[in-house]
């Protein structure tokens, strides 16, 4: 269910929304409330609530403070705002900062479960939204890396020829063109799978990930459990050895902070065409 926080300074009003609605019979989940947006805030940090309703004039912080704090912070919640003003320059701001609805008090407890309902269904459209395209994304990135896995074995077997390696490199977004190639071959591994092993092994591979990104001269492959495969390209010999050690080196020092984890890699010779790579 999703999870509903209140700020409103006037005790009554905060009473009346918070008991006269039957927040779990209609769906959500009350998470907690505050008289002003500076007690508020620092309990929606904690909380993460998917729906705020606030006042608009507020000691301390007021209404609009509030949201334009809670839209940086968590962007994805979704702020009602209750008002007792009709002027427009306050409406205005609330749409500038995001906020979802902007209703005039008072407000029956009816007409506000309706918004509140309305704003749920928003926010469950929106994340089944962004599912789909994560899924879409992942499905994508599976077939570009099936693509590359394909590519890879077709090179290293010495099937393509060097018009057949450039035009299939560029059209899965690498630059196969350099004076010399070296390969090197990449593996590595947890030595137990004991508490914790899953969130290390993602905080390894982002931290890899991210050396990578900056290697240009090098083009990676993922081979799943067979490892990684790393075409290093430069424009002399000496380029190479360069780009090579120095990757190398940035790699031990990462896995110097992972002593659980066992890691060995195989460099083959520098060759100068790219049909000589299943030599190297």
């Amino acid at each position: 269910m999703l999870k509903v926080f209140l700020v409103e300074d006037e005790f009554i009003v905060r009473e009346g929304i918070k008991n006269n609605i039957d927040w779990t019979k209609e769906g959500f989940i009350f998470c907690g409330e505050a008289p002003d947006g500076e007690l508020a805030y620092k309990l929606i940090q904690s909380k993460k609530p998917d729906i705020i309703i606030t006042d608009i004039k507020m000691p301390f912080m007021n209404g609009l403070e509030l949201s334009r704090l809670v839209k940086n912070e968590l962007p994805e919640s979704k702020v009602i705002i209750l008002s007792g003003y009709e002027e427009f320059s306050f409406a205005q701001e609330a749409v500038n900062i995001g906020v979802t609805e902007y209703l005039l008090k008072p407000v029956s407890s009816a007409e506000l479960i309706k918004v509140v309902k309305r704003v749920g269904q928003q926010i469950i459209h929106e994340r089944r939204e962004k599912e789909n395209y994560e899924k879409y994304r992942q499905e994508i990135k599976e077939n570009e890396d099936y693509a590359k896995r394909r590519y890879l074995e077709e090179l290293i077997e010495g099937r393509l020829s060097t018009a057949k390696i450039l035009e299939r490199g560029k059209k899965l977004g690498l630059d196969m063109s350099a004076e010399y190639y070296q390969i090197m071959l990449f593996k590595y591994n947890f030595k137990n799978t004991e508490e914790g092993y899953s969130e290390e092994l993602l905080k390894l591979n982002k931290t890899l990930n991210d050396v990578n990104s900056r290697y240009k001269n090098i083009i990676f492959f993922n081979r799943e459990i067979e490892g990684n495969v790393l075409i290093i390209k430069g424009k002399t010999l000496e380029n190479i050895d360069e780009t090579r050690r120095k990757y190398i080196k940035e790699i031990k020092e990462i896995f110097s902070f992972y002593p659980k984890v066992s890691y060995f890699g195989g460099i083959g010779r520098p060759v100068n065409r790219l049909t000589r790579i299943p030599k190297s």
